[in-house]
């Protein structure tokens, strides 16, 4: 049985480590940094080692900064904050290995070790947010008139075997959107203000400020204890936040 959640997490570790690969062994070919000092395959397994906890401190200050703090600000922003931050806990660690565990830097080579790791850790930011812009599904720059159906127009954007789905719901992660269809799931890169713009005539209703569900994908709601959440037809149970209650019973969704 396909899996499209288990495939798209192994699509990101693995292209996460051919990132950390491909940049280990450039930094090791230059000795950047006085790494020049090592020998070659130990200056490639120190670089390897560092871009492996940077990508993993990235791989935790993502959906942080994109999905919950900074949605829908520029990615050139986004990129920088999360730099920033995983650079906070690397500096805090290479310092304590280079002091023994004492801290005792001076506050110019704190910085100094800070802006080194801050540039390294944008490296490795820049570096996924660019190859995997790359490797997703694109959004149509040119999108073609858009026929009644506005659902079906949608579902135009994803890959073959989704086009004749029916749509149920979509929720944002990140820069990608997650697309629940009778089908199965599947992702592409695209904002979830660019889905609702295009779902505006669809028969639906944005239930949490990261989901938006068709009426069609519906098979019940469940109230417990004054929260309210959608179960889709695949048994996804998805968030109703209390400001989209009220808006859920006006339009006779109870």
């Amino acid at each position: 049985m396909e899996t499209p959640q288990n495939d798209m997490v192994l699509s990101r570790i693995t292209r996460d480590l051919g990132i950390c690969v491909l940049l280990a062994a450039i930094f090791a070919f230059l000795g950047v940094y006085d790494s020049d000092a090592l020998p070659v395959a130990s200056r490639f397994l120190f670089w390897f080692v560092l871009m492996s906890a940077g990508a993993l401190s990235v791989s935790m200050a993502e959906p942080l900064v994109m999905k919950r703090w900074m949605p829908g600000r520029p990615v050139a922003l986004q990129v920088v904050v999360i730099s920033t931050l995983v650079a906070i806990p690397l500096t805090i660690g290479l310092v304590g290995l280079n002091t023994n565990l004492r801290w005792s830097y001076s506050l110019s080579n704190w910085g100094l070790q800070f802006l080194a790791v801050a540039t390294i850790a944008l490296v490795i930011v820049t570096g996924r947010t660019v190859i995997g812009a790359m490797t997703s599904s694109p959004a149509n720059p040119h999108p073609a008139p858009v026929p009644p159906d506005r659902a079906q127009a949608f579902l135009q954007r994803l890959p073959i075997k989704f086009r004749d789905a029916r749509l149920w719901a979509v929720s944002s992660e990140g820069h990608y959107l997650r697309v629940h269809t009778d089908k199965g799931e599947t992702m592409i890169l695209l904002r979830l203000s660019d889905a609702l713009r295009d779902l505006a005539d669809v028969d639906g209703l944005q239930t949490h400020r990261s989901w938006w569900v068709a009426r069609e994908g519906v098979e019940a709601i469940i109230a417990t204890k004054g929260k309210k959440t959608v179960r889709l037809k695949s048994g996804q149970q998805v968030p109703v936040s209390r400001s989209r209650s009220s808006e859920m019973k006006k339009r006779g969704w109870e």
